[in-house]
């Protein structure tokens, strides 16, 4: 298997989060079981994020970041409903510790 590319949310290249803004390092990474062109990242204090395979590059395509603050330990993709078809894999997407949904989408 070859690497496709890497991701590294912005926050974790900026000097200005250097300090007092928690953990910025990834803590799951999950695959769409039905868009294998989808990977969604849960950060510890980044928030939930949804990247799409773009011209062999991870772009990101969807976020969730708490004005609170978060502490996301997982995600975990879910797939539409023989009822809800009609949702795509990134809008009923959520992560484990708070059962939050994507809600803006890049």
């Amino acid at each position: 298997m070859t690497g496709l590319d890497t991701y590294a949310i912005p926050e974790s290249q900026d000097p200005a989060y250097a300090s007092g803004a928690g953990d910025l390092s990834v803590h799951e990474v999950a695959t769409s079981g039905v868009r294998p062109d989808l990977a969604y990242f849960a950060y510890c204090a980044g928030g939930f994020r949804v990247t799409k395979i773009k011209n062999d590059k991870l772009v990101e395509v969807g976020r969730f970041i708490d004005e609170g603050g978060n502490n996301f330990w997982g995600c975990r993709p879910s797939t539409p409903s023989a009822r809800s078809t009609s949702r795509p894999p990134t809008a009923t997407s959520g992560c484990t510790s708070s059962s939050t949904r994507v809600t803006e989408l890049i």
